[in-house]
């Protein structure tokens, strides 16, 4: 299965329950999927392929992880980008995974300038607070064909032994952690 199937079963098993929960927001799991759909959506409008690396700049909140999952949902790769880092290490694994999109929170929209300038493979930006995807269908017509070794997420390593590497997880590997806690 992949990530967003589990997640699928989830919204067909706990529907109006509550998904996504921060300070500001409170997402069931009909709505966060629904919102995830705009998002994959979207992210086909403005000509973000299957496989191509869609990173996350955002604290932790409910319109990020419903992002997540759209980002998932259009069979995009999830980079997710680590906010405590310096924006010369953010743009350094931007540029190392070829990073085409960057979906980012309010809070780090005076750091647009310096992706811009650093990262010309990143041509996509998108605000959680713009919500631009606010007129796309929520319904998102998903192909039946995917592979278990399909990449899904690039992680930074950190670089704790020297430059930071990714870390890339496939379907495979996220069933398995899945189904084992």
């Amino acid at each position: 299965m992949r990530i967003i199937d589990f997640f699928d079963r989830a919204v067909r098993q706990f529907g109006e329950r509550a998904c996504l929960i921060d300070a500001d927001t409170t997402l069931t799991y009909q709505q966060t999927q629904a919102e995830s759909g705009r998002v994959a959506n979207y992210l086909r409008t403005v000509g973000v392929a299957e496989g191509e690396k869609v990173g996350i700049l955002a604290p932790n909140c409910a319109p990020a992880f419903a992002a997540i999952l759209g980002v998932m949902r259009a069979r995009c790769v999830w980079v997710p980008l680590n906010s405590r880092n310096s924006v010369n290490d953010i743009v350094q694994f931007l540029k190392m995974v070829d990073c085409t999109t960057l979906v980012y929170h309010a809070d780090f929209k005076d750091l647009i300038p310096e992706f811009e300038a650093a990262c010309p493979g990143l041509t996509n930006y998108v605000s959680l607070e713009d919500r631009r995807w606010e007129q796309e269908g929520e319904r998102y017509t998903d192909r039946l064909d995917w592979n278990e070794d399909d990449v899904v997420s690039v992680f930074s390593t950190g670089g704790t032994t020297g430059a930071p590497k990714a870390a890339v997880w496939c379907h495979k590997t996220w069933q398995a952690m899945i189904t084992n806690f």
